[in-house]
């Protein structure tokens, strides 16, 4: 039960924070063209892409048969070949499915039902793919988006590549490269982190129209770098809308 209150507070932080300040329009570039454009810009080593998309798929908890073939459809569709993990309580229902689906591209695939009376009620849909190939990213970005849009659900979704530099960047070093991810894309930086461990800045590029509005603020490119003694290496994570992830 300790699992099922941390999805529920995970699932309602979702939707009270995040799903009620996004706004999406139809853009000339996305998330996943900006973030690939910034971080070429540094140079860095790439290391991996991560894709997030979650949205409230029925605002009733649906039923074990109903959820079960909303699964079928999507697993269809990423061509996942082993059964799904399920859980289920009186007012809870969950099919998870962790999966490698190709060569160096892993999926997650949560579907969460919640019957109980109360703000957390509702049906949801969270998919998180991770690949070190960055030229497979369009192709499964793209699926991404075809699925939530065919479940007709306002989506959100996040991009972040991880790279690396070798050693640890000097701090003006550090200030460079955020300036040029953001140059490349035309962003304003908006507000941002600076500390002795970690330099970390968000802002905004117009030519992207989706994009979060935080404290009256258009936010839809992050870029954070971090020195990590252990493997000797300076990381940086470019994210759209944000890095959701640790870094």
């Amino acid at each position: 039960m300790k699992n099922h209150s941390s999805i529920i507070a995970f699932l309602g932080i979702l939707t009270f924070i995040i799903i009620p300040i996004y706004q999406s329009n139809v853009a000339s570039q996305d998330y996943l063209d900006i973030v690939t454009k910034s971080f070429h810009a540094t140079k860095g080593d790439f290391s991996e892409l991560n894709i997030e998309a979650w949205a409230q798929i029925n605002k009733k908890g649906l039923l074990t048969d109903e959820l079960q073939s909303i699964y079928q459809d999507i697993a269809k569709d990423l061509s996942l070949s082993t059964k799904p993990a399920y859980e289920h309580y009186t007012d809870f229902i969950s099919i998870y499915q962790g999966q490698i689906i190709e060569d160096n591209v892993y999926l997650q695939l949560s579907l969460q039902s919640f019957q109980s009376e109360g703000l957390e009620s509702g049906t949801f849909l969270g998919m998180q793919i991770s690949c070190n190939n960055l030229e497979k990213g369009r192709k499964y970005y793209d699926l991404a988006t075809k699925i939530f849009d065919y479940l007709d659900a306002q989506t959100e979704i996040g991009v972040t590549i991880v790279g690396t530099f070798p050693g640890q960047l000097s701090k003006e070093e550090l200030y460079r490269k955020s300036d040029l991810a953001f140059a490349s894309v035309n962003a304003q930086v908006t507000e941002g982190i600076d500390t002795q461990q970690l330099v970390s800045f968000s802002g905004y590029t117009p030519i992207c129209t989706s994009y979060l509005d935080v404290a009256d603020q258009k936010i839809n490119l992050n870029a954070a770098l971090r020195y990590h003694a252990i493997d000797d290496k300076t990381y940086i994570h470019v994210g759209a809308p944000l890095i959701f992830e640790e870094y």
